[in-house]
């Protein structure tokens, strides 16, 4: 998976981040720990960028290197795909799945880990469900959509282009 302007890019592998700034000329590695299979890296500039795993991982880094890894404990609220069109300029659909009649809360976030509105925070039956997050005035960049319903946490990164 790669991220990147023209010239540069941001690669993940096994356990590795490569990062290259000069057209793919050198590379810096960096090793972070946990088994993770990653599935996109952002970086807002050359120090501070999130990466994205299967399982809900996320890691963060400050300082352009693996500085955290959190294991989401159920990946099973929504899969690959369930948050579409991806990247969005006006409204997304969040397919998800509610194992239980229960307390449903879901929030947008902003890559600085800001909330930036409330989506759900409700009771919601057990099955299929469907929202739509209007981002339409949201200036273009990374968020991240958290849903929990119980103990069960999922994260869904979504690009909002104009």
């Amino acid at each position: 998976t790669a991220s990147g302007s023209l010239g540069g890019g941001i690669y993940a592998m096994d356990h590795v981040i490569l990062l290259t700034n000069d057209a793919c000329n050198t590379w810096q590695v960096q090793h972070f720990q946990g088994d993770i299979r990653l599935t996109s890296v952002d970086f807002i500039d050359e120090h501070n960028g999130w990466a994205a795993g299967i399982r809900g991982a996320i890691i963060h880094t400050g300082n352009g290197g693996g500085v955290g890894v959190k294991e989401i404990p159920n990946p099973s609220i929504f899969t690959d795909n369930c948050l579409y069109p991806n990247p969005v300029s006006s409204v997304a659909r969040l397919r998800l799945t509610i194992t239980d009649y229960r307390l449903t809360i879901c929030d947008l976030y902003g890559i600085d880990g800001r909330r930036i509105r409330k989506l759900i925070n409700q009771e919601m039956p057990a099955g299929e469900h469907e929202i739509e997050i209007d981002v339409s005035d949201l200036p273009v960049g990374v968020y991240f959509v958290r849903v929990q319903d119980g103990k069960n946490v999922a994260v869904a990164k979504v690009l909002v282009v104009h």
